[in-house]
């Protein structure tokens, strides 16, 4: 439970840290905790019970206890 990451491509730069302003480039949804562990070329997968989990969030088209995958490029940490 919780999020899975796989890298796709590694990465070169440092890793961001905790209260640092992050600039992604993301196909679907990254998760803070998700992003903080990362690096250039990262896909991220998230479990329902740690994304929008029963209600999902239909405003958005996730429906409900959807896993989220995103691709997830880090640009800059600040």
């Amino acid at each position: 439970m919780g999020f899975e990451k796989e890298i796709l491509r590694a990465g070169t730069g440092p890793k961001p840290t905790k209260g640092q302003k992050v600039t992604v480039h993301c196909t679907g949804y990254g998760w803070d905790e998700g992003v903080m562990t990362m690096q250039v070329g990262v896909k991220l997968l998230c479990t329902p019970d740690y994304a929008y989990g029963a209600s999902g969030f239909p405003a958005w088209g996730i429906q409900p206890n959807s896993v989220l995958v995103s691709e997830i490029e880090v640009l800059s940490a600040q």
